[in-house]
C-alpha cells in the first residue's frame, strides 16, 4: 500500500482542517478502504466526510453481504447509507460555528447548516481467496468526483468512472444521495500469472493531474507530484491511496 493526504495551502495557511478523510482497515485477509472529499461550498465539508468515511468503513468490514452480486450489494449499500441521515443530522445541528468568526459569515454558516454538509467517496473491499471466496473478491462503489482506477503490472490503469463530475454525485448529512447514480463493481481476484499484480487507486480531485499518468511512478515521483499540486495557484485537499496485490491477477471491467 501507499497512501499520502496533504491538505490545501489555503487550509495550511488559515490552520484549518482538509475536508478529505482518508481510512483503511486491514482485518484477516481483508482490506477495506474509503476516501471522502467533502464539498466545500456545503456546511464544512469535513463533517460530510468523516460521518460517511467512519460509517461505510464499518459498513464494508463488519455488515456487507457476503456476495458477490452487485444488484443486491448497491442496494443494501444505496439504503445504509441514506439511512446515515437521522444521525449524521444530529452531529450537524450539534456542531458549533467558532465563536471567532464574524457576525455575517456566522449567518451564512446557519445558512449552509439548513442544507447540510456534503462529501463525495470512493471506498472497497479487497479480500484474498478464502473457503467462501476461493478467487477471493474484490467491491469498489463510488459516488462523485473521486478517482478510482484499476490496473494490473506496472500501470495505473483506466478510469472507472470515465468524467469523474462533483455534479454526478454528493451524499448529504440531510438528504442522503442528493444527486447523480451511486456506483458498484464486484468481482473476483483470480491467482493466474506467478510475477503479475493488480492495482487499485483511489484520489481526490485535488491530485486531478494524476488522470493522464498510466506508468506508475516511484516513491519519489509520486511525491514530487504530490508537492506540486498541492503547491498550484489552484491548491486543493489531495488524497491517494493505492494497494497493489503481487501475484494475484484480477479481471477487471
Amino acid at each position: 500500500m501507499r497512501y499520502a493526504s496533504v491538505r490545501s495551502s489555503d487550509s495550511k495557511d488559515a490552520g484549518q482542517n482538509g475536508q478529505d478523510y482518508d481510512s483503511f482497515h486491514v482485518l484477516g485477509n481483508s482490506l477495506a478502504f474509503c476516501v471522502c472529499d467533502g464539498v466545500s461550498q456545503s456546511y464544512y465539508g469535513e463533517l460530510a466526510s468523516r460521518c460517511l468515511g467512519e460509517r461505510l468503513l464499518s459498513w464494508l468490514s463488519e455488515k456487507m453481504p457476503y456476495s458477490l452480486d452487485e444488484a443486491a450489494l448497491l442496494s443494501q449499500l444505496r439504503q445504509f447509507i441514506n439511512d446515515l441521515v437521522h444521525v449524521a443530522s444530529r452531529e450537524i445541528r450539534n456542531h458549533p460555528v467558532p465563536k471567532d468568526v464574524p457576525g455575517l459569515l456566522a449567518e451564512v454558516l446557519e445558512e449552509k447548516r439548513e442544507k447540510g454538509s456534503e462529501t463525495t467517496f470512493a471506498c472497497g473491499l479487497v479480500a484474498l481467496p478464502d473457503e467462501w471466496f476461493p478467487c477471493g473478491r474484490v467491491v469498489l462503489a463510488w459516488l462523485g468526483n473521486c478517482r478510482l482506477r484499476c490496473g494490473e503490472g506496472s500501470t495505473w490503469g483506466c478510469h472507472l468512472l470515465e468524467e469523474p463530475d462533483e455534479n454526478k454525485g454528493r451524499w448529504s448529512t440531510k438528504k442522503g444521495l442528493v444527486s447523480g447514480e451511486l456506483a458498484l463493481r464486484a468481482f473476483p481476484v483470480v491467482r493466474e500469472a506467478e510475477h503479475s499484480v493488480c492495482r487499485i487507486l483511489v484520489y481526490t480531485d485535488g491530485l486531478a493531474s494524476l488522470d493522464g499518468i498510466e506508468d506508475v511512478p516511484s516513491d519519489e515521483e509520486l511525491g514530487q507530484l504530490i508537492s506540486k499540486a498541492v503547491g498550484s495557484s489552484y491548491s486543493d485537499d489531495c488524497s491517494l491511496l493505492e494497494i497493489a496485490l503481487p501475484v494475484l491477477s484480477g479481471y477487471f471491467p
